[in-house]
């Protein structure tokens, strides 16, 4: 079947292009979820059932945030220029020295003390998550529904002007409420920013270029995305809010004590490129690795699977002798691995920053996609001879046996020498 064909592709295409719907685009990836977020290999999973006791916690937490809300928008607000924040990292403090106070939207609040809260808004944001979790397709691309986005659309328009917001900083520009925050803020004049939360697992010009800027880490990242059709002119390379270059002279690279990084796979589409996922390959690759491992005297692993994914599903099907789960810090666990090897994953710079060699091991098909079915990027593919790629199990052995290890040097590319904010608020109009 040719991907121009694929099923959820084409029923999202023919509703989108019957109805001739304005949010369309808006609902792909929580539509895309319903198709492909599925299954126990998933640490929480759509069709995941709560026990009673579980939804009555839950029912009582959501009471306690609403009463929460409900109080704290009775707070005056100050007329300073504000900043809506999404984006990880802590990324706010360090603008902490600037003149811009930092709120998280009212679909995503937590105790911070300069939320701007609006217990109105936060509430139709709340109904209006619930039934896009709950609607039928049809009804989500009704003439009623599209009514109710309009309305929380306009009313989210009235809450970033009465509270002076001059800028949109976002992890993603995937889900519905990034994108419509994205939206309303053009319709206004408000730039938003997306501060990438991680190494790009692909390149392309539909994701990561809804906003007005995009702020990635090094320049090797910014080239990435030239080359695959995101403009120059919108990329800022900032550096990394969070770790700098390392000071190691030279990485760990021995096989006393392994960390293993699973090969997790997503549970929504990219926008240019859909591949159906196969769960058996999760398993698949901790078997090859074992095989492998085991071949050149590895008796036994640390094993670390992705934050959304199931331990107690992994241990079903793996090796639990070979493989010991590594469930505590990511800190911690890399400060005592004396070698990492996983996929495509952040995981790769975090190990060098700590010290620590990682051997990138993505078997791949025929067509040059990996397991999950997406084409493998740079750094990961093999294009830059500092990174240790094996593609295969003999490629693997090849790597370990030589004792082959990461260049340094490649984080100069991905990660400038310290974060700075000057580039960003040169962007900000003044308020």
């Amino acid at each position: 079947m040719s991907i121009n064909n694929h099923p959820s592709e084409s029923l999202f295409t023919q509703y989108s292009r019957n109805l001739a719907h304005k949010y369309a685009d808006l609902l792909k990836y929580e539509l895309d979820q319903r198709c492909y977020y599925y299954g126990d290999h998933y640490l929480n999973s759509l069709e995941k059932k709560h026990s009673f006791k579980a939804e009555l916690e839950k029912n009582a937490l959501e009471k306690l945030i609403d009463a929460f809300v409900l109080f704290k928008s009775f707070s005056k607000t100050s007329q300073s220029a504000k900043i809506l924040s999404t984006a990880y990292h802590n990324i706010p403090e360090k603008f902490k020295n600037e003149q811009f106070s930092f709120s998280r939207p009212p679909w995503n609040y937590n105790k911070q003390p300069s939320n701007v809260f609006d217990f109105a808004l936060y509430q139709k944001a709340k109904h209006l998550t619930k039934q896009i979790g709950s609607r039928s397709f049809e009804e989500l691309f009704s003439e009623e529904f599209s009514h109710l986005m309009d309305g929380f659309s306009k009313q989210l328009e009235g809450y970033l002007v009465k509270n002076h917001f001059v800028a949109n900083f976002l992890p993603a520009d995937v889900g519905f409420f990034e994108k419509l925050s994205i939206q309303v803020g053009k319709q206004l004049g408000i730039p938003s920013f997306l501060f990438i939360h991680g190494l790009p697992a692909a390149y392309n010009s539909i994701e990561n270029n809804r906003t007005d800027y995009l702020v990635v880490w090094g320049e090797a990242i910014k080239r990435n995305f030239v080359e695959n059709g995101i403009a120059s002119s919108k990329i800022i390379v900032a550096g990394h809010p969070a770790y700098s270059r390392p000071l190691h002279a030279k990485l760990r690279n021995e096989w006393n004590d392994i960390l293993v990084v699973t090969k997790s796979i997503p549970g929504s589409q990219l926008s240019h490129h859909y591949a159906i996922k196969d769960r058996s390959n999760l398993i698949y690759y901790l078997g090859v690795l074992q095989q492998t491992l085991e071949s050149i005297g590895v008796k036994s692993v640390r094993l670390r699977p992705h934050p959304s994914e199931n331990i107690e599903w992994y241990k079903k099907w793996i090796d639990n002798r070979f493989y010991r789960m590594d469930v505590g810090p990511l800190s911690t666990a890399l400060d005592r691995s004396s070698l990492v090897i996983g996929p495509t994953s952040t995981l790769f710079v975090e190990s060098l920053v700590k010290g620590v060699n990682y051997v990138v091991y993505e078997p791949y098909f025929f067509n040059g996609t990996g397991l999950d079915g997406n084409i493998l990027v740079p750094p990961f593919d093999g294009s830059d001879h500092r990174v240790p790629v094996a593609n295969s199990a003999e490629g693997l052995v090849d790597i370990l046996s030589s004792k082959k290890c990461a260049d340094l040097s490649i984080l100069e590319d991905y990660i400038s020498e310290e974060f700075d904010t000057s580039q960003i608020i040169d962007k900000i109009p003044s308020s």
